[in-house]
């Protein structure tokens, strides 16, 4: 497995990824070798059925399981070697036939991008200088704002159903669409 950072700008980075099909291969009999011994297959006993057998059965199902794997673990291990963390999920771009790395012929390689927390000291606080603002407030600013309040809040009294309506008034209109 090789890791190697493509480039690191900013808070950007991105890191190119090669895993060889040998190891892959490593991997997908490891994990046939341990789950070999819980499958049941037709004309096998429990348990006795060969690794090339179960390669053809389930290979391509459990070599993507491996391939998620991988993602996964090299990702966080890219970033954790340079004592680097990610603050978004990194993001996998895979190269090449997916199909032959699925099939066992080809490495897989892939970029990963993400981009990492800033690393900074912390401030000491008893360095830090603060100022309380304070507003003048005049009478005449009291008094207005009171008197928008008040108007806000004013209760209505019914008129005669013959008056007209004037401006300040509250009108219900009630009709019928069609």
């Amino acid at each position: 497995m090789e890791v190697i950072e493509k480039s690191a700008e900013g808070l950007d980075r991105h890191f190119t990824v090669k895993v060889s099909a040998a190891e892959l291969d490593k991997k997908l009999t490891a994990r046939l070798e341990k789950m070999k011994g819980r499958v049941q297959l037709k004309g096998f006993r429990k348990g006795k059925a060969p690794v090339s057998f179960l390669k053809k059965m389930y290979g391509r199902g459990v070599m993507g399981e491996i391939v998620q794997d991988i993602v996964n673990e090299t990702s966080t291990k890219a970033f954790a070697d340079r004592n680097l963390q990610p603050a978004t999920q990194p993001h996998p771009h895979f190269h090449g036939d997916m199909e032959a790395v699925m099939e066992g012929k080809a490495d897989l390689e892939y970029d990963v991008h993400a981009e990492v927390l800033p690393s900074f000291e912390p401030m000491d606080v008893a360095t830090l200088k603060l100022s309380r603002p304070v507003a003048d407030v005049e009478d005449g600013d009291i008094d207005e704002a009171l008197k928008n309040i008040a108007d806000q809040q004013k209760s209505y009294t019914a008129r005669d159903k013959k008056e007209k309506a004037q401006k300040g008034d509250l009108l219900v209109i009630d009709y019928v669409g069609s």
